[in-house]
């Protein structure tokens, strides 16, 4: 009698404990990945906990990046449809994302972190312009927001205090001064300083080709300003085309 009941107590015992070890081992299987810690004597296992992330799109691809891109990058000869250098395009959307380019992370985006680079690696390179600080903060906040093809509805166009400086020279900067800088004044035309903007705007050239007129040539080539732009550029003109 006393060996038949030691002999359950031990198989009870035995069942009790495969329950718990069960239990401990079925508590520990969480779905998602994982991230393995190690020390000097033992090894943890903790969930990643990857939070949802918030994003409100202020960068317009179609009238920010895109131009950008097309006027400081995407010139004949280097990275545009024809000529694709180091297997680059940005001639649309497509082509624009498809190298140099992770989305959400700027700082691991080519395209991006040449435009910072101080070496001979920089893009444009030598001599051309480097982008500006508001460029660059344009390009990087356009990847962090996750590179997304946007096409934004026009916004309010102001036309009651149209200057120079702040009003012509973002435009010109977006759009055309990586075609028409000192380092490269596509068709003799230097766009990157006030006295070069106002020889063609007072000689007529420079609205003619933004308003697409019969006679000039159409600019910029890959895409026309808005009408909003093109008004701004039309008032800047008839007042004078100041300084200012």
């Amino acid at each position: 009698m006393n060996f038949q009941r030691v002999f359950f107590l031990v198989i009870a015992f035995a069942v009790l404990l495969a329950g718990s070890t069960s239990i401990f081992y079925g508590c520990k299987n969480f779905s998602g990945p994982t991230e393995t810690t190690t020390t000097t004597n033992t090894t943890t296992t903790t969930p990643v906990v990857t939070q949802p992330v918030t994003t409100s799109s202020v960068i317009c691809f179609s009238s920010q990046v895109l131009p950008l891109l097309q006027s400081n990058c995407g010139m004949s000869g280097c990275h545009d449809a024809l000529s694709r250098r180091d297997g680059y395009d940005f001639s649309t959307y497509q082509t624009s994302v498809s190298r140099g380019v992770v989305a959400g992370n700027a700082d691991r985006s080519a395209i991006y972190t040449v435009t910072a680079s101080t070496s001979r690696e920089r893009m444009p390179p030598s001599p051309y312009n480097a982008l500006t600080d508001a460029q660059r903060a344009i390009l990087r906040q356009w990847i962090t927001e996750g590179a997304k093809n946007t096409n934004c509805s026009p916004t309010a166009c102001d036309t009651s205090s149209v200057t120079y400086s702040r009003t012509i020279v973002p435009i010109l900067q977006t759009y055309c001064v990586g075609c028409h800088s000192t380092a490269s004044p596509g068709g003799g035309i230097n766009l990157s300083t006030y006295v070069g903007i106002k020889t063609v705007a007072t000689n007529g050239k420079l609205l003619g080709s933004i308003a697409r007129q019969s006679g000039f040539i159409a600019m910029p080539p890959a895409g026309s300003l808005g009408t909003c732009e093109t008004n701004q550029f039309r008032i800047w003109i008839r007042n004078g085309a100041l300084n200012n």
